[in-house]
């Protein structure tokens, strides 16, 4: 890639492809033991989940001097 690309790195390409797999592998993880996401799931398990999501969301940028540790899945 270009220096200056809108995409960004190659490497921060692909961290953040493997977070959102990462986050699409738990959705699924979900539906398998739910079935549908809708009032079956609990208020914790989704508070749970969009924490994990978050946290993925983030995970490509933990090189970054504000990235927190506890931000870390």
């Amino acid at each position: 890639m270009a220096p200056g690309s809108p995409l960004g790195s190659p490497a921060l390409l692909v961290a953040e492809v493997e977070a959102k797999r990462r986050i699409l592998d738990m959705h699924r993880v979900l539906v398998e033991d739910f079935g549908r996401l809708d009032e079956t799931v609990s208020e914790y398990t989704r508070r749970e989940t969009l924490e994990d999501v978050i946290e993925m969301l983030a995970l490509p940028y933990a090189d970054h001097r504000d990235y927190r540790q506890e931000w870390r899945p």
